[in-house]
């Protein structure tokens, strides 16, 4: 169950990432109000006085309507409340994505030219090399003349349009020598995919996930683009 869930959240948050903060906001609500619910129920139907009567005539189980029918008034109107609360939050979505899709794509475009360039020849990426080949995982060499500043690895999916910090913050050798870590999606997604490297420098501690803004002040390598195999 972790491990599915592990997985569920980061898939939700990139289909949610382009939308805006209200959508996310209704989104999460809706999760909030079924995970109550079923707490709410799981914990009814464990108590020893919650039994449910059935009719001589119906010899198959009950069924979910007819036992919310015996629930208490008041967790029949949360169930019918949050049933309606559904179908609005899902009108709402679907009439945000259906007419207002520029908003999704201009606001938040995918393609690289979109993220900030190169701020000086300070940093620079020595592996892996341009237009190379990496696995789901690969190290990530690179020279920085900026001893004195937090570096980070982040990752650019070319079909999305989030960066993500994989790895830092990290130190570099006296000599300006750093190595990371880069990571190119989870198990079989990814794969036959290309991605952008590049290396951020700042002053800045940043957590790891998605970067929403580069810091004031911060120097960025060269982008580094490669293609993941298996």
């Amino acid at each position: 169950m972790t491990d599915m869930l592990m997985k569920i959240i980061p898939a939700l948050l990139s289909v949610l990432s382009p939308c805006p903060l209200w959508v996310r906001l209704l989104v999460f609500l809706w999760i909030a109000c079924a995970g109550i619910l079923v707490v709410v129920f799981l914990g009814y139907l464990l108590q020893p006085s919650a039994r449910f009567s059935r009719p001589p005539d119906i010899k198959r189980p009950l069924s979910i309507t007819e036992i919310i029918r015996q629930c208490p008034p008041v967790m029949r109107q949360s169930t019918i409340l949050w049933i309606g609360y559904s179908g609005i939050l899902f009108v709402i979505i679907l009439t945000y994505l259906l007419f207002l899709p520029s908003s999704i794509h201009t606001s938040r475009s995918p393609d690289i030219t979109s993220h900030p360039k190169p701020s000086s020849a300070d940093i620079v990426i020595l592996q892996p090399t341009q237009n190379g080949e990496v696995e789901e995982t690969a190290i990530v060499q690179f020279h920085s003349v900026h001893s004195e500043l937090h570096h980070y690895i982040v990752v650019i999916p070319m079909q999305s349009p989030n960066r993500w910090i994989v790895d830092g913050p990290l130190q570099v050798a006296n000599n300006g020598t750093g190595t990371g870590r880069a990571c190119f999606g989870s198990g079989s997604v990814g794969v036959g995919e290309r991605f952008t490297i590049v290396v951020l420098a700042s002053a800045v501690l940043l957590p790891e996930g998605i970067l929403t803004r580069t810091p004031a002040g911060s120097q960025l390598s060269q982008y580094i683009t490669v293609k993941r195999v298996k």
